[in-house]
């Protein structure tokens, strides 16, 4: 059972949306906006949940990219790729420190552990 959700949301810049934990969690500071699947909620509402508490931004699921165990947290999380709506960037989620728009080629300065396969190759296929 799917107990985390990621948002993958890109722009017209060749940018993803990332977001800065206030509070690491080990090695993992730097992530895609997501967080915990409530009870009885679906993985896209709690993808589009997670989204607007944790960034303000509006998104719309397009799929579903791929699941898998992580391999530091070892939760069962789903990668989600979304449509940017609208929305400014706003925080209002006390477990966040920053949120940005990052280059996809240049996510490696963010991300200390490798993206999960099927993400990295749908941001690929952006460049």
């Amino acid at each position: 059972m799917v107990e985390v959700v990621m948002a993958i949301v890109t722009n017209n810049n060749k940018e993803v949306l990332i977001v800065r934990r206030a509070k690491s969690e080990g090695k993992l500071l730097w992530q895609f906006p997501g967080g915990t699947v409530e009870q009885n909620e679906s993985i896209e509402k709690a993808t589009i949940r997670e989204l607007k508490e944790e960034t303000g931004i509006n998104g719309k699921v397009v799929k579903i990219l791929g699941s898998r165990i992580h391999p530091y947290t070892k939760k069962h999380i789903a990668y989600v790729l979304c449509e940017y709506i609208g929305g400014e960037i706003s925080i209002s989620d006390p477990e966040i420190d920053q949120v940005q728009w990052a280059k996809i080629n240049k996510l490696d300065q963010y991300f200390t552990t490798p993206i999960f396969e099927p993400v990295q190759e749908y941001l690929n296929s952006l460049l």
